[in-house]
């Protein structure tokens, strides 16, 4: 998994939203402040956009649950999936146990020969898609306002959230902090 900022805008925007609310001088610990309030709106004023790459179908899919956010994701379309040796992610549960490990990664096999043999009878990818897994790596690219990548770090950092999004997750939130230290404080949310 890879994970980096694509691009990001400065906070001035939220200072300024923060500056015509309180009508004061604004500063770091007050808008940290605000956050902890759950005055979310000034948080809107600035985004951030992450690249995305090697998660799994699976954990893209809980991803677009956060819906406020804006995705453009790797088409299956126009694309081969199944092209080198690491085409698909394999749980930790599964890298675990080598019994299941060896079925895991020669079912992988089967279905990217198959998927190819698709292919090459004609049938178009958006078609053969269709036989591949969850586990299919995809990349992505992801905006989001600050307000909603601080509620979707709450949700998926947390010890409820599935391994996978939880480490995604984790990895965003220490980029969050290393671009907004105003905002994302420490160990934050």
């Amino acid at each position: 998994m890879k994970v980096y900022v694509v691009s990001k805008q400065p906070i001035t925007g939220i200072l300024d939203a923060y500056k015509r609310s309180r009508g004061n001088d604004s500063n770091a610990e007050k808008l940290q402040k605000c956050m902890e309030m759950g005055h979310w709106n000034l948080f809107g004023h600035a985004q951030i956009t992450f690249g995305i790459e090697g998660i799994s179908r699976a954990c893209s899919h809980q991803l677009v649950r956060h819906w406020s956010n804006v995705f453009t994701q790797q088409s299956q379309r126009f694309i081969d999936p199944t092209t080198g040796d690491d085409w698909y992610v394999i749980p930790p549960s599964v890298k675990e146990n080598k019994r299941v490990l060896a079925n895991y990664m020669h079912r992988m096999t089967m279905i990217a020969m198959e998927y190819q043999r698709y292919l090459k009878a004609g049938i178009p990818f958006e078609d053969a898609r269709f036989i591949l897994p969850n586990a299919c790596k995809t990349e992505l690219t992801m905006s989001c306002r600050l307000r909603d990548l601080w509620h979707f770090l709450k949700a998926r950092t947390g010890p409820a959230a599935q391994w996978e999004i939880h480490e995604l997750a984790n990895r965003m939130l220490a980029l969050a902090i290393k671009e907004y230290p105003e905002i994302f404080v420490g160990d934050t949310p």
